[in-house]
């Protein structure tokens, strides 16, 4: 599940915290189930309690915003539509309210975030796996699955 699809409606309205962490705390009951997105405590507190894993993808900040950029652009030109039909326009990639405006506001804060946060909780019943880089996430991701390099 995407943490996005929970938070953005039509149109592209943010819904308000609360029916945010409902939403998102109603997926965590069913078998199975993973999230993705960016860290709030928030969230956090809705969601690792319930959780066997957590995976945290530490990447530097110049390779996160070339994602970022990468992705927004496609989306744009082949019109990808997100959730409940969504667009991104290419105008999200500049000004105060962008999506790179946002990164470089938040990028800086999320690793304090997330190292207390995962301090404290008081014996986390999840294994926590803090990846550098793309590399060691792809060699864990195939450890998990059982497959040879």
């Amino acid at each position: 599940m995407e943490l996005d699809s929970l938070l953005w409606g039509p149109a592209w309205t943010m819904r308000d915290d609360a029916a945010y962490l409902t939403a998102t705390a109603a997926v965590v009951p069913e078998p199975g189930w993973v999230i993705e997105g960016t860290f709030r405590p928030d969230v956090a507190h809705t969601v690792w309690p319930h959780a066997d894993t957590v995976v945290w993808l530490d990447f530097r900040f110049t390779l996160v915003a070339a994602r970022l950029l990468r992705r927004t652009i496609r989306r744009a030109v082949t019109r990808e539509r997100l959730w409940h039909g969504n667009v991104e326009p290419l105008r999200d990639l500049v000004g105060r309210g962008s999506l790179l405006a946002w990164l470089w506001q938040s990028y800086p804060k999320i690793p304090g975030e997330v190292s207390e946060f995962e301090a404290e909780m008081e014996s986390p019943a999840a294994v926590f796996h803090r990846f550098a880089t793309p590399k060691e996430a792809k060699q864990w991701l195939r450890n998990v699955r059982g497959e040879t390099a």
